[in-house]
């Protein structure tokens, strides 16, 4: 009941609270117009978006970052590494990336109205993606969700190299899933995203 898909894209969830949303991942630039009318369609106002918690840093997972900071101040939330690497890619003009705003630290609680996330730096699908856990609502019912910040390994993209090899990369990736199923695991996660 407070989970949505946030549009077109795949990528994009919104999570409903009692104070606003939050959104993981904002789409890419080009899709914006169809986040904001699929959330519009759920009975979700876009204005209502207080964060965006870009999990990895791809211009599909932050290419509309910038049209919530700028028409309704919403908070963009990524690691520093990973901010760093917005600024730095050559492939995405800079007016679509997003101001830098929020550093994401491992382990850190975003508490929004009457939801907590709870977010982890995971590396090796980039520098520094994030993974979340989730609570969710059904009814009476109440679950964990998780939400991993990429699925694979990723050595290079938008021309440059997040790590110095591609066994780098994949001992990274390998060690964050690891990682990150035990943490799922301790916390009772039951749904995975």
């Amino acid at each position: 009941d407070n989970l949505y898909n946030g549009g077109p894209s795949f990528h994009v969830w919104a999570v409903n609270t009692s104070q606003g949303m939050i959104l993981l991942n904002s789409g890419k630039d080009y899709s914006a117009d169809g986040v904001f009318e699929g959330l519009r369609k759920m009975g979700l106002d876009p204005a209502n978006v207080k964060y965006v918690i870009i999990l990895a840093p791809h211009d599909l997972h932050y290419g509309s970052a910038k049209r919530f900071q700028d028409q309704y101040g919403s908070h963009v939330m990524l690691s520093e590494k990973d901010w760093s690497i917005i600024e730095r890619t050559k492939y995405v003009p800079a007016s679509l990336k997003p101001k830098k705003d929020m550093v994401v630290t491992d382990g850190q609680k975003l508490t929004l109205g009457d939801t907590t996330l709870t977010l982890f730096i995971t590396p090796g699908h980039g520098p520094a993606s994030l993974s979340i856990l989730v609570p969710l609502k059904d009814g009476n019912d109440r679950h964990l969700g998780a939400l991993i910040g990429g699925r694979d390994w990723n050595y290079e993209e938008e021309g440059l190299f997040y790590f110095s090899s591609e066994e780098e990369a994949m001992r990274a990736w390998k060690a964050s899933a690891l990682r990150f199923r035990d943490i799922t695991d301790k916390a009772g996660v039951d749904v995975i995203l």
